[in-house]
């Protein structure tokens, strides 16, 4: 009688406060997370005192801004984006919009990134979630991107053998209560799959450059044509839109001559169908991904800002092979907002605080 009672009261509950009786909704239905606070302990990462703080508002962007028409400044990426495990205050973006701000304007910076988001994820958002954020109309939009679609099979956004799993997810009033609460918990994160001070180096990569092309080219081809519509829907969103490349530990370029991790890691074997590569072998495909970038960013028009060759990267500014620790955000956030200078200068007002405080700043740090 009980489990009768109380499995119709969730039938009710669940048809009263779920949504499936809804429109679309690009939030739920791509299963963004929002309206949440998680912990993370990241004693095991990299040096940090306390917890971390993750924090999605409710529509789904992390960042301090008083209201979307606010927001100048969006990000679009995976984790490298997303900093999961970086403190609320601590991210790259935080970095930019602080140095933004000393600069002499208020250009608020809210980040879209998602862990493991691929550039047709990217597209999906400025089809079904951006367009449910009300006065939403950025100025610029930082793609840092390139890397899940490189390295890795994308999962499908469907469940092609559970499709009902999707829409469950999207719909359900339970569900969203169980995503809710998880952030009331502490998650306790495995340690770092590559320890960036353990790194055993080499100069000697594992595959050519006919192996490289075998390798990407499918994968450049359809990325292409991703990026030339990322550059369309950015402009119909009013948005010029910039490219960054993507630093990582696992490679480094000294006196001229390169060398990598002699480890896979993170990027396995199985990502790559049985092809062992290391760092060395990381470096020239990502490269050769920038170089698409430059291309298609340089043809329709498109900010394109190279900082993997920046000489101030050193092995603590990842706690894995390609995320950033807080220092690693602080160097990327204040390289961004030099890079910016000019970009927003020529799009602002002559009389614009921000083009003189820029410029008073970077004659400053020149002198320093």
């Amino acid at each position: 009688m009980h489990a009768t009672l109380i499995a119709v009261s969730l039938v009710v509950w669940e048809l009263t406060m779920g949504k499936w009786f809804d429109g679309k909704n690009g939030i739920r239905d791509m299963n963004i997370p929002y309206s949440v606070c998680w912990s993370y302990d990241v004693s095991q990462l990299y040096p940090h005192s306390g917890k971390t703080i993750y924090t999605r508002d409710k529509y789904g962007l992390r960042g301090s801004y008083p209201d979307p028409s606010r927001i100048r400044i969006l990000t679009i990426g995976s984790s490298t984006t997303d900093n999961m495990m970086i403190t609320d205050g601590e991210t790259w973006q935080d970095v930019l919009q602080r140095d933004l701000f000393a600069a002499g304007d208020t250009f608020y910076v809210a980040n879209a990134g998602l862990n493991g988001h691929t550039s047709e994820n990217n597209i999906e958002a400025f089809e079904y979630w951006f367009p449910s954020i009300p006065r939403f109309k950025p100025d610029y939009i930082i793609f840092m991107i390139g890397w899940v679609d490189l390295l890795t099979a994308p999962a499908p956004a469907v469940d092609e053998n559970h499709p009902w799993i999707t829409v469950f997810k999207s719909k359900s009033a339970l569900w969203d209560f169980k995503r809710s609460i998880t952030g009331w918990f502490t998650i306790k994160i495995p340690k770092s799959p590559l320890n960036p001070e353990k790194i055993t180096w080499t100069e000697t990569p594992l595959l050519d450059s006919a192996a490289y092309d075998t390798l990407l080219r499918d994968k450049l081809v359809a990325f292409k044509e991703k990026l030339i519509r990322l550059i369309e829907l950015s402009r119909n969103l009013g948005a010029e839109p910039v490219f960054v490349t993507q630093p990582s530990v696992i490679w480094r370029n000294r006196n001229g001559i390169l060398s990598g991790s002699d480890v896979a890691n993170p990027f396995t074997e199985k990502e790559h169908a049985g092809v062992k590569i290391n760092g060395v072998d990381t470096y020239h495909m990502a490269r050769r991904q920038d170089r698409l970038i430059k291309k298609i960013a340089d043809k329709y028009h498109a900010a394109f800002f190279d900082v993997v060759p920046d000489s101030n990267w050193t092995t603590t500014d990842w706690w894995d092979g390609v995320h950033f620790t807080p220092q690693g955000c602080k160097k990327l956030g204040d390289l961004l907002f030099q890079r910016l200078n000019s970009l927003i200068a020529s799009r602002e007002p002559a009389t614009c605080p921000l083009r003189s405080g820029m410029n008073d700043r970077m004659a400053e740090r020149s002198r320093i």
